[in-house]
């Protein structure tokens, strides 16, 4: 793999005509300077009279241009000459070259970035930092394709951080992705910022502040939700999925097939397979992939969770046994009681998950066996979603919403001990949660009614006990 630093810097010159008029055939030499795949031009004072017959393969022709020639040389060797490894882009080579202060130079929003990358990873867990990493590589895109390749930070350079540049990017995003997407990397964007601006703000007063934040467009609160609401699985689908899940062990998606589905068979694996997995492993592996889908229904864990060498394991209370242990997401603690159902997925699943265990007793989680684990469940899901009729394919995380509503819904759980059980705050709960089913609103509403008038009856009953009383 090539290091930073072994990028070469490369020049190439080429005459550009001085006039559009054909007969004016004088030329100005420009060179294109070529760095990490970014390039950027300038103009060596130098002009070539005629180019059809006094230039060739990037230089002139003839003795007589010895001194042009050679001009054309140190210019390459002082580029050549840059100690690159500073520098990240053609431009910033080109400003260096020029002589430019080479603290302003560095003084960009890319260089702030990777300052506060740095910091962060003192105090964040890996999965954070990719997620910051993300947004920094998103920026540079968008920023190879401006002229200006990066930004100063600098309130009076030319090239500076504008709101409008930011507004420019961020609905670049949203052109190309969805809101949520854009929301998450200008977040990014603007914590690790905020660690730069914060450092060096005392140190140079003419700092661009941070525009990142607030560039966000939130959506309205109630569509949020209800998109939040709309990935809960329909629990007539997990029925459906206990009914199914040890007849389907051997289907494979058919999109020929007038199911979109059909039963495969030992030869056809051992042709199609990608893998040395055998058969009855393979049959074996949906099997616990159907366990598994019902173990996370009737508990809401997130499907990360089960890259723990320890996630079966229960702890015993004076009210019986729970499952307990912090989310690898946020570490909040979450606490889940185990009913009959889930006591005997336990007992199937405990030792049998097809994959060795991703997440370390420090929550931390190697991300690449992670996405493999993911991967392949996931496409379980997809034959799985076909054969119940479930029009929006299976997610591991419309479970967890199927759960919560479940327990909200059916059992009538107050919204404070789901969160406690699910290890999410009060309010995402609520918001994510924490809508009732027409049928659940129609009963509250008897229930409180019915408890209303009993009141009413229990007032009227105790004022003509106090009229018979004064009566008598």
């Amino acid at each position: 793999m090539r290091k930073f630093n072994e990028y070469p810097v490369n020049v190439r010159f080429y005459p550009k005509n001085r006039s559009k008029k054909k007969d004016i055939k004088t030329a100005t030499i420009y060179a294109t300077i070529s760095y990490r795949g970014t390039s950027t031009k300038l103009s060596t004072g130098l002009v070539c009279d005629d180019p059809e017959k006094q230039w060739e393969s990037g230089g002139f022709m003839g003795k007589k241009f010895e001194d042009q020639n050679f001009k054309l040389a140190v210019i390459r060797n002082d580029f050549k000459t840059i100690n690159s490894s500073s520098y990240r882009t053609a431009e910033e080579i080109k400003r260096a070259y020029l002589g430019e202060d080479e603290e302003k130079i560095f003084m960009t929003v890319l260089t702030a970035l990777e300052f506060g990358y740095t910091q962060k990873s003192y105090d964040v867990k890996s999965a954070t930092l990719r997620s910051h990493r993300s947004a920094i590589i998103k920026l540079e895109k968008y920023l190879i394709t401006t002229p200006t390749k990066d930004w100063s930070l600098l309130r009076d350079h030319p090239n500076r951080m504008t709101k409008l540049r930011v507004k420019n990017y961020y609905n670049w995003m949203l052109d190309n992705g969805a809101r949520g997407t854009a929301n998450l990397i200008i977040g990014n964007l603007a914590a690790l910022y905020k660690i730069y601006y914060d450092i060096h703000e005392d140190q140079n007063t003419n700092l661009v502040p941070n525009l990142f934040t607030g560039m966000q467009k939130q959506e309205d609160k109630q569509d949020r939700i209800d998109k939040a609401i709309a990935k809960a699985i329909d629990w007539k689908y997990v029925e459906e999925i206990d009914r199914v899940r040890n007849k389907i062990t051997s289907y494979k998606i058919d999109e020929n097939s007038p199911l979109g589905y059909r039963e495969t068979n030992e030869e056809e694996h051992l042709k199609t397979r990608k893998t040395q997995e055998d058969w009855n492993d393979r049959k074996e592996r949906y099997r616990i992939y159907g366990l598994l889908t019902m173990f996370i229904a009737n508990t809401g864990l997130s499907f990360i969770e089960f890259g723990k060498a320890n996630v079966f394991e229960t702890k015993i209370t004076m009210q019986g046994a729970i499952l307990s242990d912090r989310r690898v997401k946020s570490r909040m603690l979450y606490r889940i009681p185990v009913s009959p159902i889930v006591k005997k997925l336990i007992k199937e699943l405990k030792g049998n998950l097809p994959w060795e265990p991703y997440v370390a007793k420090n929550n931390d989680h190697d991300f690449l066996d992670k996405n493999s684990a993911y991967r392949k469940y996931r496409k379980y899901l997809e034959v799985l979603s076909i054969v119940i009729g479930c029009e929006d394919r299976l997610r591991p995380h419309g479970f967890r919403h199927a759960f919560a509503m479940r327990m909200l819904n059916h059992y009538g759980l107050s919204i404070q001990t789901v969160a406690e059980m699910l290890g999410d705050s009060v309010k995402t709960v609520s918001e994510n949660y924490a809508r009732n089913l027409d049928q659940t609103v129609q009963e509250k509403y008897n229930e409180e009614i019915a408890r209303h008038q009993e009141k009413l009856e229990n007032i009227k009953k105790k004022s003509k006990d106090k009229k018979k009383k004064k009566k008598g």
